[in-house]
Formats: C-alpha cells, sequence, structure tokens
C-alpha cells in the first residue's frame, strides 16, 4: 500500500523513484508468485519511469587537490571507476564562477557537474558518484530511501568540518 501510494510521488520527488518503483516491481511479482494474479505487464510500465539516461551521463568530479583525505577518496573512487562514467578535476583547474561552481563553496564540499549542465555538491554530488560506479550501487540505493538524504548529510558535514583530522597534511583546514 506505501508503495501505491508512493507512486505518485514520482511525480514530485524524483530522488524516490527507486525506492517506489522497486518497491512496485517487487509487489507485483510477489502478487504473481503467490497469487497467479498477473501484474507483469505492469513491471515494463514501471520500468519506463526510470531515467534510463542517468546510468551513462558522465560527469565531472571537482575536489581540494590539497586535501589528503579528498585526494585519498577520489583515489578509491578512480579504482573503481570501470565505466569511466567519472572524470575527475582539482580545484585548482577551475576559476571562480566557471561552469557555474563557487570556489569558497567547492573548498568545503566536493563538487559534480553532469553532462547535462545539472551542478551538484556535497553529499548529492556523492550520491551521483555512487549511481555511475558498480561497486557502490548498493550505497545509491540506499541514498533513494526517503529521509536517509538528511542522515548522510548530516554525516557528510561531520566529516568534512573534520577531514583534516583524517588528513595526513594539515591543509585540509577550512576557513
Amino acid at each position: 500500500l506505501i508503495g501505491e501510494i508512493g507512486m505518485i510521488s514520482i511525480l514530485f520527488f524524483p530522488r524516490g523513484r527507486l525506492f517506489f518503483i522497486s518497491s512496485m516491481i517487487i509487489l507485483h511479482t510477489i502478487s504473481y508468485l503467490s497469487m497467479g494474479i498477473n501484474f507483469m505487464g505492469s513491471i515494463i510500465i514501471l520500468l519506463l519511469c526510470f531515467d534510463i539516461n542517468a546510468l551513462f551521463r558522465k560527469s565531472i568530479v571537482y575536489y581540494d587537490q590539497d586535501c589528503g583525505f579528498c585526494t585519498k577518496s577520489i583515489n578509491i573512487i578512480k579504482s573503481w571507476n570501470y565505466f569511466n562514467l567519472l572524470s575527475f578535476q582539482p580545484l585548482n583547474s577551475l576559476r571562480d564562477g566557471e561552469k557555474g561552481f563557487s570556489i569558497s563553496r567547492l573548498k568545503k564540499e566536493i563538487g559534480l557537474i553532469e553532462e547535462n549542465g545539472d551542478i551538484y555538491y556535497g553529499t548529492y554530488a556523492f550520491e551521483k558518484i555512487f549511481e555511475k560506479v558498480p561497486v557502490f550501487y548498493p550505497i545509491a540505493i540506499l541514498y533513494k530511501i526517503p529521509l536517509v538524504i538528511y542522515v548522510a548529510d548530516f554525516i557528510y558535514d561531520k566529516i568534512a568540518k573534520n577531514r583534516y583530522l583524517l588528513s595526513d597534511t594539515e591543509s585540509c583546514k577550512i576557513e
């Protein structure tokens, strides 16, 4: 029932699509297997609600190259970036205002720009990164559960503010 009601939200809450559409596919499959009610044709229609292009859109990630923690995190992501949907650029390769980015904000949080021009910072940038790297798909799915993004945002803020404690260099301090 929650999935059925939640389907209305995919019009107004696109980040919840994966959660609600997946729950409806599971519900229809269970109905078919347990009661023999054939809703399997609806699964094809539900799959059309996904933004399939988002899986293939290339993105550029901007990170603070002076921060040891940031550099280590990016190196981990680079090692799993099999489909090369992500390219990584250090912060010093960007001028303030270029491509719509704020350098002062990028010094505090990671930034990502997609091919279509959408810009994401912080937790939302990591959500997009996790959507593009297959190893991180389970985390990307967790991000899609309603309200989880707020918990992830809280955790990200704590890590971002204390990243100099997690790094070998003092240059990570945020002014």
